[in-house]
């Protein structure tokens, strides 16, 4: 359920709707199956928590200004999920499964999507496991030319995120 969930919550139609679902309670279910099962639920945990992470946790009380990223930092603390994102990603970029033998192959413009969004959130700081491979992003498709027949919109969309977010970190000093 949650690989699902932040395969919606990383398409930017989707964000909202997901993070509606995700009340507080749910969240703690959430919490909870990551924890029991870390190693196989920590990372699609964290890449949701990233996702959504300037967004609002619904039901935390009316005046409450808590974001999934407020919420998800411990737990990112805890399963050390900016190296294992970096890690990804450079997999991802690789096409290589993520974790290694684990049959998982992800993409790189959702993960570039996730850096942006943690990049522009504030959590630029935490993202330096993941510069190289944003660079590398950006500088692949700059050396690929930018025609107009190119049909890899994945790639251009990879690198447009990567671009992204790299100017968020230059723009928040992380």
């Amino acid at each position: 359920a949650v690989d699902v969930l932040t395969s919606c919550a990383l398409a930017q139609s989707k964000r909202k709707l997901v993070a509606k679902l995700l009340q507080t309670k749910v969240l703690q279910a959430i919490f909870l199956n990551a924890e029991s099962d870390q190693e196989m639920r920590g990372f699609p945990t964290g890449l949701l928590l990233a996702s959504l992470c300037d967004l609002l946790v619904p039901g935390c009380g009316e005046d409450a200004t808590v974001r999934f990223g407020d919420v998800g930092r411990p737990f990112w603390e805890k399963t050390d999920f900016f190296n294992s994102l970096g890690a990804c990603l450079l997999a991802a970029i690789r096409t290589e499964q993520w974790p290694p033998q684990s049959g998982i192959f992800h993409r790189p413009w959702k993960l570039a999507r996730a850096c942006k969004d943690l990049s522009l959130a504030g959590f630029g700081a935490d993202l330096a496991p993941c510069v190289a491979p944003l660079v590398s992003l950006v500088v692949a498709r700059r050396g690929a030319g930018d025609s107009l027949g190119d049909t890899d919109a994945d790639a251009v969309t990879a690198s447009h995120l990567a671009a992204a977010a790299l100017r968020g970190l230059a723009g928040s000093g992380g």
